[in-house]
């Protein structure tokens, strides 16, 4: 083990230890898989022009025990000015681990300077050649109203910079490449809805995890640009990777803030000789899972002149004939139950 190696872990251990004297147990851990290699994303949060290239715009990085990673995300300032995060480095291992806690700008709101007790470990784990799992584990968290206030913004937080690393080595495909193979057919569902929410809100219910579990699903992983993930996940329990019965696999079509969304989707529960949970008729794997996926969601989104906003969905794709036939006819009712559901949530929303 060599002596650099040896320090970083004695001070990772002693800085966990003091710290750990006021913290709980609770722990706010976010992760996303990325593709590119871990050396590549190692240099993503060590290297100023990899910080500068999807985090924040203005960076300096010094790399080293008791070093800092000093950030800025005015564009037109520099480091010292107003709004500059100071990031201390308590420990690192090259390309596998990193260990920080910031210091609040100025003026920063409570929630902000509350958070300066915590500390981070980033962890960077290869799952293959050409990706690398990213997983960030944020601790020292205190208890009551003013630490779980903290805790929100910053799960927010995490998540969006979790979506933006991803989104930064995603590669970026075409429309027509992600429509590949797609074409409308007879078997079409052209519905509208009316709904009390606004435009953004109704669009971020569509667009973000948190909003989809609203009226949707059970849980959801959504990457909120073209070839990202759409995958909503109905049975988290029996069926995590949403492989069986969710849409695992479904990708973003399109994605136009506020306006547009076009999702992939599956029109089939896989027949693996497990017993039926519910859902659309079961097809063998070779059927349910084949790609490119034939059948698709569009929606469409514009303020209503009654107030609210004007849904329009549309699913297309479905093929004809035999268990096509019954996917249709569930899918008929289930999409008109789906937006149900959105007109309820946001009509109950507008009553509060």
């Amino acid at each position: 083990m060599s002596s650099q190696r040896l320090v970083s872990i004695i001070t990772a251990a002693a800085a966990v230890l003091v710290l750990q004297a006021a913290a709980s147990d609770r722990v706010l851990r976010t992760e996303a898989v990325v593709h590119a290699p871990v050396s590549e994303v190692w240099k993503a949060f060590t290297t100023k022009e990899g910080v500068q290239s999807w985090m924040v715009p203005v960076a300096e990085v010094d790399l080293r025990l008791g070093g800092t990673m000093k950030t800025n995300y005015n564009a037109t300032a520099k480091i010292g000015d107003p709004g500059t995060i100071v990031h201390h480095i308590l420990s690192y291992e090259p390309e596998r681990m990193l260990t920080t806690r910031f210091d609040a700008p100025e003026g920063a709101p409570q929630w902000a300077k509350l958070a300066q007790a915590t500390w981070v470990v980033y962890r960077f784990e290869p799952v293959s050649a050409r990706e690398t799992r990213v997983v960030v584990s944020m601790m020292g968290w205190g208890e009551g109203p003013d630490w779980n206030d903290s805790y929100d913004h910053f799960q927010r937080g995490n998540e969006w910079e979790m979506q933006q690393l991803a989104k930064h080595f995603f590669p970026k495909m075409s429309e027509s490449e992600l429509m590949d193979g797609k074409q409308k057919t007879a078997h079409s569902v052209v519905l509208q809805k009316t709904v009390a929410c606004d435009q953004a809100t109704t669009f971020g219910l569509w667009t973000t995890e948190a909003g989809v579990q609203k009226f949707f699903t059970a849980a959801a992983h959504i990457d909120p640009w073209p070839g990202g993930r759409y995958e909503m996940i109905f049975y988290p329990k029996a069926d995590p990777e949403a492989r069986s019965y969710g849409t695992g696999g479904a990708r973003v079509l399109r994605f136009v803030p506020e306006g547009e969304l076009a999702f992939e989707w599956i029109a089939f529960t896989l027949d693996d000789g497990t017993p039926h949970l519910g859902g659309p008729p079961q097809m063998p794997a070779a059927v349910r899972n084949q790609r490119p996926l034939p059948t698709w969601v569009e929606l469409r989104f514009q303020p209503s002149p009654s107030g609210g906003t004007d849904v329009a969905l549309g699913y297309y794709g479905s093929r004809e004939g035999g268990k096509w036939d019954e996917s249709f006819a569930y899918f008929q009712k289930a999409w008109a139950g789906v937006l149900g559901n959105l007109e309820k949530y946001c009509a109950d929303v507008a009553r509060k």
